[in-house]
């Protein structure tokens, strides 16, 4: 498991830390998404959060497709929400929607929150998500990139219009997906992974 630690302290004055992941490229400014996420909590609650210094341990490569920002947004939620002395459930989806207003989708943040395997849809009124059983025996191995990409800036490599031949058949592989990371047919996730509009279709 990878996760990060947040540790908000009252002080006199702003201040971040960061240490391990991101310790010299990561915001130190109140643009870092765990401050912004914190102060998100705090103007929740119609309250104006105080000068804090925040001490973030971070174990989760960013950049790399990993939910490092989801993480960052979640910690920082729910750090200003026990700073205030308020506690949410997480079952009422109270902390998933106000992440996703700073991350603008909820695939990892459901993760984030929820753990294991989650799929989620915007209705065009709210976000709901569903939780998913990995079938027995399924082990998920981690390739990390050298370089470093935001999550907006590899969406935006694709461009704003695809061919309606391309999304017809992105749609059943998407579907199929979810059978085989649930009932263990891995026979069927070389097809069900084939993704027209990121990558060239299988041989």
């Amino acid at each position: 498991d990878l996760w990060n630690e947040v540790t908000p302290e009252q002080s006199t004055r702003f201040s971040v830390y960061i240490q391990g992941e991101g310790a010299d490229s990561l915001p130190k400014d109140e643009s870092n998404l765990v401050v912004r996420a914190t102060k998100l909590a705090f103007a929740k609650a119609g309250v104006e959060m105080p000068p804090l210094t925040f001490i973030c341990k971070n174990s989760i490569p960013f950049g790399s497709g990993l939910g490092s920002s989801s993480a960052a947004i979640i910690s920082g939620l729910v750090a200003g929400f026990a700073l205030i002395g308020r506690t949410l459930k997480i079952a009422d989806e109270e902390l998933l929607k106000y992440a996703s207003e700073l991350e603008g989708h909820v695939d990892n943040i459901s993760a984030c929150l929820y753990g294991g395997l989650q799929v989620g849809i915007h209705t065009g009124s709210r976000w709901r998500t569903s939780t998913l059983q990995p079938a027995p025996g399924l082990l998920c191995v981690v390739l990390t990139p050298e370089s470093k990409m935001a999550t907006a800036a590899a969406r935006g490599i694709l461009g704003p219009d695809v061919s309606r031949t391309d999304a017809v058949l992105n749609l059943p592989p998407s579907a199929m997906l979810v059978h085989p990371l649930t009932s263990g047919n891995f026979d069927h996730l070389r097809h069900a992974t084939a993704d027209r509009l990121t990558q060239p279709p299988p041989p």
